[in-house]
């Protein structure tokens, strides 16, 4: 008996201590909150891509989310856009779909005086449903040129 005494005690103090299970979840969660703030201060790029993604969850988009170095030359999108004509206009035949085109995208050096002429295809759609044809009929990928669909 005196073993469930002393325990009763103990538990009694350290109630005393902390205050109960709410102070306790308060810490743990202000200490997961500041290791996820140390988290997206040493490196956001994931989380950007993921609030990124939700985003274009909740527009109707599709998007790549690659950054502009990660992209290809323009010249290469423009190129694949030409030897693949049939593809492009099968995408342009699915109901919805308003165009799909090279896009420029300008990636400009570390100075800001020059820049590299990236690219990427802009498909325009006005039904949420095209989303679907549309990765259907070419993937991930435009025969390797990132893609980005816009709900309009």
């Amino acid at each position: 008996m005196n073993a469930y005494r002393y325990a009763g005690a103990i538990v009694k103090r350290l109630k005393q201590h902390f205050m109960g299970k709410r102070t306790i979840i308060f810490i743990v969660i202000l200490v997961l909150a500041a290791a996820g703030a140390l988290v997206y201060i040493r490196n956001p790029r994931p989380f950007d891509v993921a609030w990124a993604k939700a985003a274009d969850a909740v527009r109707g988009n599709i998007g790549h989310n690659l950054s502009c170095y990660d992209l290809p030359f323009y010249s290469q999108v423009e190129k694949a856009m030409q030897g693949h004509q049939d593809i492009a206009e099968k995408l342009k035949a699915i109901a919805g779909v308003t165009s799909v085109e090279p896009q420029l995208v300008k990636c400009y050096t570390f100075d800001g005086s020059n820049y590299f002429a990236k690219g990427d295809i802009l498909i325009n759609y006005t039904d949420r449903r095209a989303t679907k044809a549309i990765r259907q009929t070419i993937g991930d990928n435009f025969f390797g040129i990132p893609y980005r669909g816009h709900k309009q």
